[in-house]
């Protein structure tokens, strides 16, 4: 397998740009994966936002459903972003944070929203408690800390 140095990095993005040298970077970190012969299991499809998240997976206890509602309704209440709901995508993790199941709130793009289709920037994260309901978010955080919404 091919390496690269710092110097090989820098001349392929003065050539080829931004976007290939990312793809690159990406293929080399997959055929590493790939190549593992580690027993550790695979690592997380979902970004980790706090060291304390259990290592359970339970479906949301009031439904899918329920839960996307209870996040509309507190990004609204709080006006959390100024885009229009139909912009906005709403990732549910089923991983739990102390208790609270967590929803990645993203732009979405496409022809009514603009945007490029192909990108879905995050905006921020909610947490919502599974006994109480309660919210927390992310949303006006300049360290990414959870704050409860009141």
């Amino acid at each position: 397998m091919k390496t690269f140095n710092y110097e090989s990095i820098l001349s392929l993005l003065r050539m080829t740009g931004v976007t290939l040298l990312l793809s690159i970077i990406g293929l080399l970190g997959c055929s590493q994966q790939q190549s593992s012969t580690s027993d550790a299991p695979p690592p997380s499809k979902t970004q980790t936002i706090a060291p304390t998240m259990s290592k359970e997976y339970p479906a949301p206890k009031n439904g899918l459903a329920s839960l996307e509602a209870k996040a509309k309704a507190a990004i609204k209440e709080y006006k959390l972003t100024e885009l229009k709901e139909e912009c906005l995508q709403l990732d549910v993790r089923y991983e739990t944070m102390e208790g609270k199941n967590v929803i990645d709130v993203r732009e979405k793009h496409n022809s009514t929203c603009g945007g490029d289709p192909d990108t879905s920037p995050r905006l921020f994260s909610l947490a919502i408690d599974q006994k109480t309901g309660a919210v927390w978010s992310d949303a006006k955080s300049l360290t990414g800390e959870f704050e409860k919404l009141k």
